[in-house]
């Protein structure tokens, strides 16, 4: 990997930042990186001796000065070796060119081409090094729309990256130091716990509240239920993980299938999560009747929601809501488990690698394809649409559209839900907010830095 020294900058300056972490997790022995900078590494970086000559600074790539024909010349080294390479300053150019175009300036000042033209040696250089990643924050880069292609990805875009790939690695960190010295782990099960928790901030409240009535009626049920909402959303993350893994990795049809069968279970524990809502629900309200008739997709159940003290709970799901829209989604793509199976399709377009896709259902197609309309469009979604016959959908873009849309819903029901009146239920600020601390003076794993940590690792910088 190459990092570029301006996201090292902001590493350095702030260490509970998403920079930081990152620099951290890039100090990890299973990645090779390097780093680059305009004004070439720091004159006391050590260097790789060859012969009488000075070397190469370790751990740098350094791109030579010297525009005589359309190469531009690149070393790197590391401990045991110095290498040189070359890019032709077409890649360059492109980039210079683009960032010209986008200029707010026209023609673009002076600055606005040397930042340009800057820009296109670092990408240069990430080419001739072969790099799978660029980390960097230079917008000419992260805005390009060659910019999936090439791999220059933004600071948050890599830290979820980087962390997918060592959690494949089973590496769970929950803290690491900017150079990797010092970190603190967590085993895979409290990694996506932790993560679960910061997700769902309501549920502190939520489960607190149903804990307490609980105890105080002698009756499990209502202690149970809040935490299997967050146990489901906890398999949820795991199996998107499979499917990013399988995704990222070569294509073939085994990676293929994994992927559309973890993406499925995903859609089984989503709505798994969001009926168990349903139901303590359907207890707090005092409703009689079947428990099984509770769910937020039933227009029957809801009217008699929307009749109680929960009304605004069912406000939540009312005709052409975001979250009516969202819902609609998952209760679609889940039910597509009693039809015909999603199929693995392998897709490929242009130049472009194989991907693994899979095929639209044809159950309630149009009543889909509404929804995502109103959530941003095909494109936001990952749908590739060729006809009303012909739609493929990318499993790992999809579920992590659909995702903060679901733990929206699930905040938003769980703050709702009027828990404090049940009986036995008194709620103090300590039972609504995450612990800081294990009881005995140590984090607790809760901790806003972990919980932060792991936000970002998963992708939800925002």
């Amino acid at each position: 990997m190459l990092l570029d020294a301006g996201v090292v900058q902001r590493a350095n300056e702030c260490e509970e930042s998403l920079e930081a972490l990152l620099v951290g997790l890039l100090a990890h022995d299973l990645i090779e990186l390097y780093r680059y900078s305009d004004d070439g590494p720091p004159v006391d970086a050590p260097r790789f001796k060859a012969g009488d000559q000075q070397g190469s600074a370790i751990g740098w790539v350094e791109v030579l000065d010297d525009s005589r024909n359309d190469y531009r010349g690149v070393w790197w080294a590391n401990d045991s070796s110095r290498t040189f390479g070359s890019f032709h300053l077409s890649l360059a150019r492109l980039v210079e060119s683009e960032s010209s175009a986008g200029a707010s300036v026209d023609p673009p000042t002076e600055q606005v081409a040397e930042r340009a033209r800057l820009a296109g040696n670092a990408a240069g250089a990430a080419e001739a090094v072969g790099a799978h990643l660029f980390v960097t924050n230079r917008a000419q880069l992260t805005a390009s729309r060659y910019r999936q292609r090439k791999n220059w990805l933004s600071p948050s875009e890599a830290i979820a990256f980087v962390s997918l790939y060592l959690r494949a690695q089973d590496v769970y960190l929950a803290s690491v130091s900017p150079d990797g010295r010092y970190s603190i782990a967590f085993d895979r099960g409290m990694f996506f716990w932790v993560g679960t928790r910061e997700l769902l901030p309501s549920a502190w409240r939520y489960v607190g509240g149903l804990m307490q009535h609980s105890t105080h009626q002698g009756v499990e049920d209502l202690g149970v239920l809040p935490l299997s909402v967050l146990e489901r959303v906890q398999r949820v993350l795991e199996a998107r993980d499979v499917i990013h893994v399988s995704l990222n990795r070569p294509h073939s049809r085994r990676a293929g299938d994994e992927a559309i069968s973890s993406f499925e279970t995903a859609l089984l524990f989503l709505m798994a999560a969001l009926d168990a809502t349903a139901v303590v629900a359907h207890i707090v309200l005092g409703f009689t009747g079947p428990q099984y008739h509770a769910g937020w997709q039933n227009p029957g159940w809801i009217a008699r929601v929307q009749k109680t003290a929960g009304s605004k709970l069912a406000d939540i799901f009312v005709q052409g809501s975001r979250g009516k829209s969202a819902l609609t989604i998952l209760q679609h793509l889940r039910n597509s488990i009693h039809g015909a199976p999603l199929q693995n399709v392998t897709y490929q377009k242009g130049g472009a690698v194989e991907r693994s896709l899979f095929s639209f259902p044809q159950t309630r197609r149009q009543e889909l394809m509404d929804a995502i309309s109103a959530l941003g469009g095909n494109s936001l979604w990952g749908v590739e649409k060729f006809s009303d016959d012909h739609i493929l959908v990318d499993a790992g873009v999809m579920l992590d559209r659909l995702l903060p849309e679901i733990f929206d819903l699930l905040n938003k029901v769980m703050d709702l839900t009027p828990i404090e009146s049940l009986e036995g239920v008194s709620l103090s600020p300590g039972d609504v907010d995450p612990p800081s601390d294990d009881g005995s003076g140590h984090p607790s794993p809760f901790h806003e830095g972990y919980r932060l940590s792991a936000r970002w690792q998963l992708g939800f910088s925002t």
